[in-house]
């Protein structure tokens, strides 16, 4: 962005002519530092990955919830890569962590779906509800991972309760 400390300060503290063109060039940034994590992401340059997601979390706390997926598959694909059966402790704190990330993408997601009026447009309600249906998909996902089929049981089903014809919804039942 061309404006000097943007990202310390809120948009209203910009002069109204330029807040426009200041927010499109914030969006552009920000879609090309979650870019640029996913491809260190998939390079296996997992610390810089982090450490750019979480200064990203920092910065955009009120829109982070793409930096936070991106966050929570970071971890998952660490702890996936971690096959030494004598370092479970490592692969269980790398997904506790990716849980950590989906239970706090689980909780914006309930809260959007608190926002919700009976007046929502329907597209509204209709994106609401497929990102609350994911937060329980992704979160019971992370349960397994931590061999907690306790918790992701009623996740499972909750999955499938919202999208009962979805296209993750075989894949919930398998865990069920």
């Amino acid at each position: 962005p061309s404006e000097p400390d943007w990202d310390k300060k809120k948009i209203e503290d910009f002069a109204a002519e330029i807040r426009g063109k200041l927010t499109k060039e914030i969006a552009l940034y920000r879609y090309a530092q979650l870019m640029i994590a996913k491809c260190m992401r998939g390079a296996g340059q997992f610390p810089e990955a982090e450490k750019m997601l979480q200064g990203a979390i920092g910065s955009y706390a009120a829109s982070s919830a793409d930096f936070r997926k991106e966050l929570a598959t970071l971890y998952e694909t660490r702890a996936a890569g971690i096959t030494d059966p004598k370092d479970t402790k490592g692969a269980n704190a790398q997904w506790g962590l990716a849980l950590k990330e989906w239970t706090t993408l689980f909780n914006y997601a309930k809260a959007g779906v608190g926002q919700l009026k009976p007046e929502s447009p329907p597209q509204v309600v209709k994106q609401v509800k497929s990102h609350f249906a994911d937060a329980y998909f992704n979160l019971a996902m992370a349960y397994e991972q931590l061999g907690d089929a306790d918790k992701a049981r009623p996740l499972w089903q909750s999955y499938i309760a919202l999208e009962p014809h979805g296209t993750w919804t075989d894949i919930a039942r398998r865990h069920l």
